[in-house]
């Protein structure tokens, strides 16, 4: 599974390129236990390629929601597109899962001491 990583501060971005890495839940899964193990404990989902989510990929969602929390830890999802919205609305999952508009709001929300001017693609800028 090819998934584009940044570790940021404390926090690590996941995106993904092609929306069929986010088809295989268990492979996702793994690779989000992977990183939780690694302590990295604030994971952000950029979902901005994302045109479905399908349910066994909200169940992975989910559990690392939970192992997050657990530990102390927090995950949040960014810029989603309206159809992929209505999915996390329908399922009431972003009263749980907090959703930010962008990656820079996201990372504001972490508590990022780096600024991140708009106008920067910000995995180039930081890889």
């Amino acid at each position: 599974m090819n998934i584009n990583r940044i570790d940021l501060e404390h926090v690590t971005t996941l995106s993904f390129d092609e929306e069929e890495q986010l088809r295989d839940a268990e492979a996702l899964r793994d690779y989000l236990n992977a990183i939780i193990n690694e302590g990295r404990l604030h994971i952000l989902l950029d979902l901005k390629n994302a045109t479905y989510i399908s349910s066994s990929v909200l169940g992975c969602f989910i559990t690392t929601f939970r192992q997050l929390v657990q530990k102390g830890g927090k995950l949040k999802l960014a810029s989603i597109r309206p159809n992929v919205a209505n999915i996390f609305e329908m399922t009431r999952l972003d009263r749980i899962i907090e959703i930010l508009s962008d990656r820079k709001t996201a990372y504001k929300s972490f508590g990022l001491q780096k600024s991140i001017d708009d106008d920067i693609d910000v995995e180039e800028f930081f890889l």
